[in-house]
């Protein structure tokens, strides 16, 4: 999908304390509000989601910088839609200064996640990565700041909520996060399990302008097409589709 794409995504859409929410702003200019039955979310409602904004921002190796006027990102694309998605409503350098990166355990296609493990007042194990991964690892969930217990009937609730959002093209990533011991080295065997779940980010990547019409050259020659692509199934047939 990345050949049929901008290759600069937004996260416009976020499930988070159990509500739909909205980000407004596009590409990677860090403006933006969020909204919540059509109106601006309130400066509480937003301390209620400051753990999910916490992990997007923490659980990241991409850097915003401005090149010739225009912001860009340094690094991954999809790291870097929730760098800005932080940088939009959150104050990014202070929460930086008082928490410190002691260890990170990389994204693998086997684990379908990656987790980095900051020091604070606590040691806390920042993770993000598929829906279905995290979810199956997710013991509790974040509701207005209070762990809940997370049945399978809100497991399954909370895929479907996953589903909707890949059906409407929109890469999802999934965050979460526990707090650990403090120690030298970790595990991903010792830190992703027991997750406390705190949500979606639904992001966008549009289709190039000219991939439309490429594609019909193909069909109008007998090219068959094949979409391979490392992206949820239902995300490439949306994008797919769109294009």
């Amino acid at each position: 999908t990345g050949t049929l794409t901008q290759n600069e995504m937004t996260v416009n859409k976020l499930f988070a304390n159990d509500k739909e929410l909205v980000v407004t702003g596009s590409g990677y200019h860090p403006e933006g509000n969020l909204i919540y039955n059509n109106e601006a979310v309130s400066e509480g409602a937003l301390t209620a989601l400051e753990p999910f904004l916490k992990t997007a921002l923490f659980c990241n190796s991409s850097q915003l910088t401005l090149k010739e006027g225009r912001h860009v990102i340094i690094g991954d694309p999809t790291e870097g839609a929730l760098l800005v998605l932080a940088k939009k409503l959150t104050d990014t350098e202070q929460l930086l200064s008082v928490e410190e990166r002691i260890f990170e355990l990389p994204f693998t296609s086997e684990r379908q996640m990656m987790s980095s493990i900051y020091k604070g007042e606590k040691t806390v194990a920042y993770v993000k990565g598929a829906p279905e991964a995290i979810l199956h690892l997710s013991r509790t969930i974040l509701i207005d700041g209070r762990e809940e217990p997370l049945s399978e009937a809100e497991r399954k609730r909370l895929s479907k909520v996953a589903e909707g959002f890949e059906k409407e093209a929109l890469r999802t990533i999934a965050l979460a996060y526990r707090e650990v011991p403090l120690q030298d080295r970790y595990t991903a065997e010792e830190v992703e399990q027991d997750l406390t779940f705190l949500g979606l980010a639904g992001m966008i990547d549009p289709p190039r302008t000219e991939v439309r019409e490429a594609a019909l050259n193909c069909k109008r020659a007998g090219i068959k097409i094949i979409l391979i692509t490392g992206d949820n199934k239902l995300t490439a047939e949306a994008i797919a589709r769109a294009a």
